[in-house]
């Protein structure tokens, strides 16, 4: 199938003719513009694109006009003088201008046939009105296509014109003997050799014994973590946590040491008969005859 860049469009004959090769427009935004000078409404369409043109052209943008008498209400001259004189002086229009040319049915040019097969719309195919305008971004996908005006389509120029345009520098990418010639672009490479299973699972095992120290490390830290949890009152684990919690809540209760070495003391003195209980200081002797 023949790719959008290699489709050779031949300009107005009234401008010296040649042929444009669309090679040279690779990484460039473009608008295919089927118009027609003698349209109704030709001055303000040519006015939009030759505001599009002299915004966006320095940035990468590039426009492309293909005169057609395809269309039944506002047709084209037949002689390319006359439309070289509309477009240029008459509309003062400075971007390319394609020879006429069809751009529905059998005999339309192959540029269009590849526009309107990536870009179908309701109700058949063809092109309906003038000034329809095609976008093609700078890898050459046609993403929109209206015959409404190009300021409906200044947002999505601006855009594509953001993005990077594809590098087209060769490369070598391969292994051993099975050495392959790609081209080098901003989405990855679909021409890298794939690996094989033993190589993979060489890879894997070869992450998996670097892993294994840096696992023996982590392994020591959660045990000195879990000895640390097992502390007390000095400790900084969960248990030291709960011995300090648990000791100023005692102190705020009047549990402080001295007089829990108070209540020992009665406890242990309740324990030991009165007959053997020693004798506190102050307390007055009774003789028994």
């Amino acid at each position: 199938m023949t790719s959008f860049y290699d489709i050779l469009v031949d300009l107005n004959e009234a401008e010296g003719g040649g042929t444009l090769d669309m090679q040279t427009q690779k990484g460039k935004v473009l608008l295919v513009v089927a118009c027609a000078s003698k349209y109704i409404r030709a001055r303000y369409h040519f006015k939009q694109l030759q505001r599009l043109y002299d915004s966006y052209h320095d940035d990468g943008l590039e426009i492309i006009a293909f005169p057609t008498r395809d269309f039944a209400f506002g047709s084209e001259h037949s002689d390319e003088e006359l439309i070289r004189a509309a477009v240029r002086d008459t509309y003062s229009v400075t971007f390319p201008l394609a020879k006429r040319c069809h751009v529905n049915g059998s005999q339309a040019h192959p540029l269009f046939k590849h526009l309107k097969r990536k870009q179908l719309i309701y109700l058949g195919n063809s092109v309906k009105t003038a000034f329809t305008v095609f976008v093609v971004s700078r890898r050459g996908r046609v993403v929109d296509r209206t015959s409404d005006g190009a300021h409906h389509v200044e947002g999505l120029v601006r855009a594509l014109l953001a993005e990077k345009p594809p590098a087209t520098a060769p490369a070598v990418i391969g292994r051993g003997s099975r050495t392959r010639l790609c081209t080098v672009s901003a989405r990855p490479s679909t021409c890298m050799p794939s690996l094989s299973r033993n190589t993979s699972l060489t890879r894997h095992s070869l992450e998996l014994s670097r892993s294994r120290p840096r696992l023996a490390a982590l392994q020591d830290v959660v045990r000195s973590d879990s000895t640390t949890s097992t502390m007390g009152e000095g400790g900084t684990g969960l248990a030291g946590v709960g011995e300090r919690q648990g000791k100023r809540e005692r102190e705020s209760e009047g549990d402080t040491p001295d007089t829990r070495e108070k209540k020992e003391g009665e406890m242990e003195m309740r324990r030991v008969p009165s007959s053997r209980r020693p004798v506190r200081p102050g307390t007055p002797l009774v003789m028994l005859k």
